[in-house]
């Protein structure tokens, strides 16, 4: 049986009988292509991964974002007014501090699994006590009428007041509460 090629497919043929012979073409593209898959699926793995920095988690930042829309509010509401007494600014400050805390409680419900499923949820949550902390040191000092500072703690040089607002969520440290009346 004879097969009659037409002009076009007579080149064709001569192309693949030339790459044929020629196997070190033919072995160049398999590495291009190859390469491009390799590379287009590292990519795509990256595209999809989880920002270790960032609360991405749906639940997770939705009630965050939530939570500190309140403390936010709260902690607005609660500022003593200029030139107020030390009984005043004390009551201020754990007012402060007690809204914060029902913040990092309301996110906590979420529990200990769903939040360690989004990485830096329970350092953020250590960030917001840790201050709640150093903002209580503070009120007990200016009950006691020792002199005062607040100093925001520091990890690796970096104030955690910054950690805190980097994570991703639309809650940013109050200034309020790093620099109390």
């Amino acid at each position: 049986m004879a097969v009659i090629l037409r002009g076009s497919q007579t080149a064709a043929v001569d192309l693949v009988a030339r790459w044929r012979r020629r196997p070190g073409r033919v072995l160049f593209v398999v590495i291009i292509v190859a390469g491009a898959a390799v590379w287009l699926l590292g990519f795509w793995q990256y595209a999809q991964h989880d920002r270790i920095e960032l609360i991405d988690l749906p639940v997770v930042a939705d009630r965050a974002d939530e939570a500190c829309t309140t403390m936010r509010a709260a902690v607005a509401v609660s500022a003593a007014p200029a030139g107020s007494g030390v009984e005043a600014r004390v009551r201020t400050v754990r007012a402060q501090d007690a809204a914060v805390a029902v913040m990092v409680a309301r996110v906590r419900e979420l529990g200990p699994e769903k939040l360690a499923d989004d990485h830096p949820a329970a350092s953020w949550l250590a960030d917001w006590e840790d201050l709640v902390a150093v903002r209580e040191k503070y009120a007990d000092d200016l009950a006691a009428g020792r002199a005062v500072s607040l100093q925001v703690p520091v990890t690796d040089g970096v104030p955690i007041t910054r950690r805190m607002d980097e994570v991703g969520l639309l809650c940013r440290v109050p200034a309020q509460l790093v620099t109390p009346g």
